[in-house]
């Protein structure tokens, strides 16, 4: 695994602005897939944002750090008015990048079954200093957008590395 210790997301505090992109957003339940040590609910916290908040990581060492309610895998039933994915691409060799890719896809597409009214996601740019990443061509993300849903923005001036994509449901 390529992270040091659980409390480690693979981003610095200074990339954390991509949380920004909630901000106007109306919620009062989160899902929060690929959360790590749960940093998402940290900064949602530090404003002071009243809301149900649960978190899935793979990582179970990660998960133990978070003071909220933990899956490793996505719950069946329940609905939540947002369901985040930042950050939860694989690291991987160039060789295996379109299946990490592939299963970025399909992770995002079930995650969002699970939202009412938003999704909020972050997909890795073309950059040949990430060729350790599944990445996304910016037609790519739009696709998957539209797969989501026909309401939706892609911002990729808010974080220099990725798209951040907003979905809205209802």
């Amino acid at each position: 695994m390529f992270y040091k210790s659980p409390a480690d997301t693979g981003y610095s505090p200074d990339d954390f602005n991509r949380f920004d992109i909630l901000r106007g957003l109306e919620f009062g339940s989160v899902l929060d897939v690929g959360s790590g040590s749960c940093q998402l609910q940290k900064w949602l916290r530090s404003l002071e944002v009243e809301l149900e908040y649960e978190a899935v990581d793979i990582r179970e060492d990660a998960l133990a750090l978070c003071d909220c309610r933990t899956y490793t895998k996505i719950p069946a039933r329940k609905k939540y008015d947002l369901v985040c994915l930042f950050g939860v691409g694989d690291y991987c060799r160039p060789s295996e990048r379109a299946q990490k890719k592939a299963e970025f896809e399909e992770l995002l597409l079930t995650a969002a079954k699970r939202a009412r009214s938003l999704v909020v996601f972050s997909a890795v740019k073309p950059d040949r200093k990430l060729a350790n990443m599944p990445q996304h061509t910016f037609d790519e993300v739009k696709a998957l957008a539209e797969s989501i849903g026909p309401d939706y923005s892609i911002d990729g001036d808010l974080e220099p590395t990725e798209f951040l994509v907003t979905v809205r449901l209802a």
